[in-house]
């Protein structure tokens, strides 16, 4: 298994989940954010009195920085695990390897 730079993939899931937050927040301040949460409830068979507000420039910075920490810490955690389970398997693999061959045993 190829390893996954913890780095890398963690800062590729904060600038995603960031991202769409950073079109979320547009489009609560153009205005057309309402019509779309009532839409997307709709397809979902929500009936809710879910309200937009109005666009606030501080709120909408705190949620930017919060997913893009967020999704640093999954990114970074899943890239770990990722890493660790190709480590196991390697090391259980060379356990089993047949004497005095570079193959796993039951492998020709």
């Amino acid at each position: 298994m190829e390893r996954i730079g913890v780095n890398r993939a963690g800062l590729t899931l904060a600038v995603v989940l960031a991202g769409l937050h950073l079109i979320w927040g547009a489009l609560v301040a153009i205005g057309v954010a309402q019509p779309l949460v009532d839409f997307v409830f709709r397809l979902h068979m929500i009936e809710a009195d879910a309200v937009v507000g109005e666009f606030a420039f501080g709120p909408a910075i705190l949620l930017l920085l919060v997913t893009a920490a967020v999704g640093y810490g999954v990114g970074a955690a899943l890239a770990a695990t990722w890493n660790l389970m190709g480590s196991a398997a390697a090391m259980v693999a060379r356990r089993h390897l047949m004497p005095g061959s570079s193959k796993p045993a039951g492998m020709s």
